[in-house]
């Protein structure tokens, strides 16, 4: 590489991009200072490969596009300062900015208590509707139970009881996750945040694997009958019939013998039969009273996981709530304060109209002067090329620099 210095031809097309340059630091357009800073540090490697001429058309050409950019953006803003009702908007903007400014330092520090007071609220909502819920399947279980014979139907049972706690299982998450979402609408609502903290799913154990997880105790079954129940059932048959024999020996009746069995027989079948009905009635309600012993038991120990997994959910969402409040609160701040400094600095500067307006005219003045100096540098690079051209020299289209 040739190493040149900026008294060289390359020169005033350096000039001119500082120029340009600080227009654009001036204007606060960080997109043209990297563009322009761009085809600066780009300008010798383009002279040495391209020549000389050809870098400074590219560098006048990138300066005029610069130039009418920010020719744009002075006379809109001097177009914006002529309205006579631009001073007056701003002023209102900014008393408008001042009061949610004041309403948000207001309501900042209530938040907290509220969270506070909805989260016991909500603890207290939670237990009471599991305590109902469960007491609802209680119910129900005991009026399936006793509609039929436990010991038959145990499979349908223990089906039906899984089936209930694993739905009650997935209504208290869902309860406590709206209860929760409600919460954070309200504090979203009370301190005027532009979204609602989306509230996420809690952490808990599934319905049906905290439904598995629970110890099953089968009722123990009731056995069959062993001699001493047998003759617990055959007695009262016996003693009706021995005696019905002594009250007619004693009375001094005389009947067949065929007579007094059968009669006999009679009584101690009735007597039998109404012993075996009462025992299988006594059996099936105890084997009612196991089963129903074992759901509230089973019951029981699903409300005490289940309370546990909803009170820790509920505290990890509450606090999860409180530090996305905590942090949308400190953002609220400072992108108020940001546009309270912003409009404020915009209506310093309508209030300081004429010379804001003759300040414009002046930059205008200069860009309009730059703007001259990149066409002159333009119509001296293509004299200079026609004049290679007409030495027989090859010049090549211009490329500019993407």
């Amino acid at each position: 590489m040739i190493v040149r210095s900026r008294d060289d031809e390359l020169s005033p097309a350096y000039e001119l991009l500082e120029h340009t340059l600080a227009g654009a630091r001036a204007n606060d357009r960080p997109d043209l200072v990297r563009r322009l800073l761009a085809v600066q540090e780009e300008l010798d490697a383009l002279a040495d490969r391209d020549g000389e001429a050809k870098a400074v058309e590219i560098a006048a050409r990138e300066a005029l596009r610069a130039l009418d950019s920010l020719e744009a953006d002075l006379g809109s803003r001097r177009a914006m300062l002529a309205d006579p009702a631009h001073a007056p908007r701003l002023r209102a903007e900014l008393a408008s900015t001042k009061a949610r400014s004041e309403q948000l330092a207001a309501t900042a520090g209530n938040w907290q208590p509220l969270l506070d007071r909805s989260a016991a609220s909500g603890g207290a909502n939670l237990e009471f509707h599991l305590r109902a819920r469960l007491a609802a399947v209680l119910a129900e279980a005991e009026l399936t139970i006793n509609r039929g014979d436990p010991g038959n139907g145990r499979a349908q049972l223990n089906g039906w009881l899984r089936h209930q706690l694993v739905r009650e299982a997935d209504a208290t998450y869902r309860l406590l996750h709206a209860d929760v979402s409600g919460v954070a609408g309200q504090v979203a609502g009370q301190l005027g945040l532009p979204a609602v903290h989306r509230v996420p799913a809690p952490r808990v154990v599934a319905p049906d694997l905290l439904v598995d997880a629970l110890p099953y105790r089968p009722p123990a079954a009731t056995a069959a009958p062993g001699p001493a129940g047998l003759l617990s059932v055959l007695i009262p048959g016996f003693a009706v019939l021995a005696a019905a024999l002594v009250a007619v020996y004693l009375l001094g009746v005389t009947l067949p013998v065929w007579l007094l069995i059968a009669v006999g027989g009679v009584g101690a079948l009735t007597v039998t039969g109404v012993a075996v009905s009462g025992e299988r009635k006594r059996r099936l309600a105890r084997r009612r009273a196991d089963a129903l012993g074992v759901v509230r038991s089973i019951v029981g120990e699903f409300g005490v996981a289940l309370g546990r997994q909803a009170h820790n959910a509920v505290g990890g969402l509450h606090q999860e709530l409180r530090r996305a409040t905590a942090a949308s609160v400190v953002a609220r701040f400072a992108a108020v304060a940001e546009e309270l400094d912003a409009i404020q600095g915009a209506a310093e500067t309508a209030a300081r109209g004429p010379a804001e307006l003759a300040a414009i005219s002046e930059d205008l003045d200069t860009l309009t002067d730059l703007r001259g100096r990149a066409a002159r540098l333009l119509e001296s690079r293509s004299v200079a090329g026609l004049t290679l051209l007409a030495g027989g020299q090859h010049q090549e289209p211009v490329r500019a620099i993407a």
